[in-house]
């Protein structure tokens, strides 16, 4: 800054208006020049210290980020970033924050039709009879319609995660309680999890009705293998049935039930000899086959793996990609 030069400026500035009869002594005159030296000297001063913390900050920053918690670091950054995203959002009027999900059952109801107590879930147009769902087990539906006079009808599921499956088509009948039209079915959801059974006439949607699927075996399909498989392998000769006493576990793992006549079961087998002088006994994943012949259900075989080089490459051959899964995992934790 050119003192003289501003002093000069102020002067002629001062001379030109109304303090121009004002005298402008020469002590004034130095009192000025030392208030405007002692301004600059602390301008100087500020800036200095603003660059010597600046430079004394990044040496701590780069001599200490070794010894740095990683957390401390990332937190850090993490924070600011979350300042500079919130300052960027902007929070309109009418906002709504953590909207309500679709993707969940539709309700179930209880109504009285004819002295009879029926027990629904979802809305008309399109609404089901039917109890608790389990995946890869087909269980019964019976299905409502209203407003609906095609014959025929096509079902297909969709899982929350986007798989699609056809469901087939079905021919449909007259009225049912309150319903304008009817049809029984036989359904079976690969996945557990929230489905969406959307119903299509002529290749036109016309309703939907949105399930949950358990995942597991159904209370109902364990109480009836379990007894099953428990008198086959006691019985059958591939599972030391020679032996006079022997004790049998039985771990259900997975189920397939294709409908009401033929499933699919995988458990793992525990089969120990009462005789302790004895060494027979088996412990192996198998597949039993249970169809309904006659008037009952039964055991008609079952298959296993044997031990070897190609007993995991027959595992997934005989078991499901998640059973088989499963039986790996296991395998590595009692290997621990």
């Amino acid at each position: 800054m050119d003192v003289e030069k501003s002093l000069r400026e102020l002067k002629a500035e001062a001379d030109s208006g109304p303090l121009k009869e004002i005298v402008f002594t020469s002590d004034m005159e130095n009192a000025v020049k030392e208030r405007l030296r002692n301004r600059r000297r602390q301008s100087i001063r500020i800036r200095l210290l603003a660059s010597a913390a600046v430079v004394v900050s990044a040496a701590a920053m780069f001599v200490l980020s070794p010894w740095m918690p990683a957390y401390w670091r990332t937190n850090h950054q993490e924070a600011a970033h979350s300042v500079a995203v919130e300052e960027q959002e902007l929070h309109l009027p009418g906002t709504v924050w953590n909207p309500p999900s679709l993707w969940k059952p539709s309700p179930r109801h209880q109504e009285t039709y004819m002295q009879d107590s029926v027990s629904y879930i979802g809305e008309k147009p399109v609404r089901i009879i039917a109890g608790d769902l389990y995946e890869n087990q087909a269980d019964k539906v019976m299905w409502l319609l209203n407003g609906l006079h095609a014959n025929k009808v096509e079902l297909v599921g969709i899982h929350e995660n986007g798989q699609r499956y056809y469901l087939g088509d079905w021919e449909t009948a007259g009225p049912l309680y309150d319903a304008d039209r009817h049809f029984p079915s036989a359904i079976m959801l690969p996945e557990p999890g929230i489905w969406k059974l959307q119903v299509l006439a002529d290749d036109v949607h016309f309703g939907q009705v949105f399930v949950e699927v358990k995942p597991g075996i159904s209370p109902s399909n364990r109480s009836l293998a379990e007894p099953l498989i428990q008198t086959y392998v006691e019985t059958n000769q591939a599972f030391a049935a020679s032996e006079k006493d022997v004790e049998v576990t039985i771990e259900l793992l997975g189920i397939k039930k294709y409908d009401a006549d033929q499933f699919q079961v995988y458990a793992w087998i525990t089969v120990h000899s009462g005789d302790p002088a004895s060494s027979a006994g088996i412990r192996a994943p198998v597949k039993f086959e249970i169809h309904y012949v006659g008037q009952s259900y039964r055991v008609l075989g079952h298959t296993m793996p044997e031990p070897g080089a190609a007993y995991w490459a027959q595992v997934e051959q005989i078991f499901p990609a998640k059973i088989a899964e499963l039986l790996k995992k296991r395998a590595v934790q009692s290997n621990l």
